[in-house]
């Protein structure tokens, strides 16, 4: 299994160089292709994330981002937007931000949610009776930073409360477009004063989601994207630093290797609440005194198609992050986790859907992601 390398090679540590370059605390290493001292002559720092351009994607295409490519770098642990977007927001890993998947058990709730959009997995908004910072109490790493703050995002998630509660402190710019991606970008480094810019562009992720990441769309879609970063790169001058990088990768998963739950009714004997995460990354938690006999029944049925390992051996093992565990961090990933080989994929929740691209596990596909630096 693929393990983040939180010790300088991940995108915790790529939020740590910046940070370190402005003068800020750090939680993490800082990134060992990024040195902070390189960063610190740029007036302007734009950090762009590109929602599901793995690394072995990017260096299959002949193109401009490809070419500027600095290094390989990892996600976290699950690779799933979820888990990813609250690191490059806090600079800290999962079991320090504790925001771990897609769908989440929050106990304290006694509610299954979707962390990201703050709702139930029945789409009621969690919004009037619980605050964002009730159950992620943490901040944005640039709010106590010494520079003006941007945060350029599709329009259709200006407002949500997760979005509202982090950046509080940035000058919020929304978009429609990719045209309006790159004009809003361009806008926020012409701003006045010495700026820190977070631009998050989410179509390509959507797209690899319903086609798959082999698609003719989702391939005239990065040529879209690699023109524009080309024609912004062509803009900026030699006070901004363009940072670009992703928060996972995708593979393909066929239909014949989707498994659903409904498929192993067994399984039901064995939890106590239904099973959260992502579709190749899920968690479990188990009723009193059925782990045994849950795992003779995952080794007979289950895996031909994953793995399941105890929850607490894999944050000793590092797959989480590094020191200090969130004190609810632990609730939220259960007895044990399981972890889908191959191209394996669970569908639950809404995630029986028609998606092809899926991501979350610990293939290369999925866990590498590019750093591409523009100056």
């Amino acid at each position: 299994m693929l393990k983040p390398d939180y010790s300088g090679g991940s995108i915790v540590n790529l939020i740590s160089s910046i940070s370190s370059a402005y003068g800020g605390s750090t939680n993490y290493k800082c990134l060992r292709y990024l040195n902070p001292s390189d960063l610190k002559s740029f007036k302007n720092i734009v950090l762009v994330v590109v929602d599901g351009l793995g690394f072995n994607y990017l260096v299959k295409q002949q193109s401009f981002l490809s070419d500027k490519i600095k290094a390989k770098i990892t996600s976290v642990f699950p690779a799933t937007t979820a888990a990813a977007i609250p690191t490059f927001l806090t600079g800290l890993a999962p079991q320090q931000h504790s925001m771990v998947g897609w769908f989440m058990y929050l106990k304290e709730l006694g509610l299954m949610v979707m962390p990201l959009r703050f709702q139930t997995v029945l789409g009621q908004t969690l919004s009037g009776y619980v605050e964002v910072a009730d159950l992620f109490p943490t901040k944005h790493f640039a709010n106590s930073l010494r520079v003006n703050r941007h945060y350029v995002t599709p329009q259709v998630i200006k407002e949500t409360d997760y979005n509202k509660s982090m950046f509080n402190k940035f000058n919020i710019h929304g978009f429609k477009n990719i045209n309006g991606f790159f004009r809003q970008i361009k806008r926020s480094i012409s701003s006045p004063g010495k700026k820190f810019i977070y631009a998050y562009w989410m179509d390509f992720d959507l797209l690899a989601h319903h086609h798959g990441i082999r698609s003719s769309i989702v391939k005239n879609h990065f040529k879209l994207l690699d023109k524009g970063f080309q024609r912004l790169f062509a803009s900026i001058g030699k006070e901004t630093q363009v940072i670009i990088t992703a928060d996972h990768g995708f593979i393909d998963v066929p239909k014949k290797k989707l498994i659903t739950l409904e498929k192993f009714p067994k399984i039901f004997d064995f939890i106590s609440v239904p099973i959260w995460g992502d579709s190749r990354v899920l968690y479990i938690s188990l009723k009193l005194g059925s782990e045994k006999s849950f795992l003779r029944f995952f080794k007979r049925e289950l895996s031909f198609c994953c793995s399941v390992y105890k929850s607490r051996d894999l944050v000793s093992k590092g797959y989480f992050g590094l020191g200090k565990v969130n004190k609810r961090f632990l609730e939220r990933i259960g007895d044990y986790v399981i972890i889908l080989k191959e191209n394996y994929a669970f569908e639950y929740h809404e995630l029986k859907n028609v998606h092809i691209g899926r991501h979350s596990g610990v293939s290369e596909d999925e866990m590498f992601v590019p750093l591409i630096t523009l100056a």
